[in-house]
């Protein structure tokens, strides 16, 4: 009886965390609004090729909004997310949009470590208007319930171009956090909502 009682007991737990590892595997980040805090530090060079900047940082915040999709590359359908970013340009509410994509297959540990290093994309491209960075951070996501995670760097990585600075090398740090609907509505610019 006390054998029969253990395999119960066994048994009960293992489907618990069967149907723990079940959730925590569907996690998706489909439709949510990220407010993320990034900063870069780094070395800008000019057209020559010389070190115009040796201290060359800066910081800003981005709101992001990550959709789920398919889409087919060389008849090969790949599922992943897009990360529609949206930065405000030097010029005052003027908002930028850009769009990078990740393929899950860039993804470890159902979604918890996303992989912009890895990829052959772009990155996470951020455009203020006058230069272009394109970040690739490897970036661990903590969730704590279906609509509310959030990340931080674990490592990145990144250049600029543009008019100023013609070429830059950077690192980067990049932290954010979902975002409730009533934040969306009091702080993402209608220029963000539209993309």
């Amino acid at each position: 009886m006390k054998a029969f009682k253990m395999f119960g007991i066994f048994l009960g737990v293992a489907l618990f965390m069967f149907t723990i590892a079940s959730v925590a595997s569907a996690q998706t980040y489909d439709g949510l609004w990220w407010k993320v805090k990034a900063s870069f530090d780094g070395v800008q060079i000019s057209e020559t090729g010389a070190v115009v900047d040796n201290n060359f940082k800066g910081s800003g915040t981005i709101y992001i909004n990550t959709e789920l999709i398919t889409k087919t590359v060389d008849t090969t359908e790949i599922t992943g997310y897009n990360f529609n970013t949206c930065t405000e340009s030097l010029v005052k509410d003027e908002w930028i949009t850009a769009t990078s994509f990740i393929d899950l297959g860039n993804t470890y540990g159902g979604v918890t470590i996303l992989d912009f290093f890895n990829t052959e994309t772009d990155g996470i491209v951020i455009d203020n208007g006058e230069s272009v960075f394109k970040l690739y951070p490897v970036l661990a996501v903590t969730i704590k319930s279906s609509s509310k995670a959030s990340f931080a760097t674990v490592t990145c990585s990144g250049d600029a171009a543009g008019p100023k600075p013609f070429f830059a090398l950077v690192s980067c740090d990049l932290k954010g956090q979902t975002m409730t609907d009533k934040q969306i509505a009091k702080k993402v610019p209608a220029a963000c909502l539209l993309q």
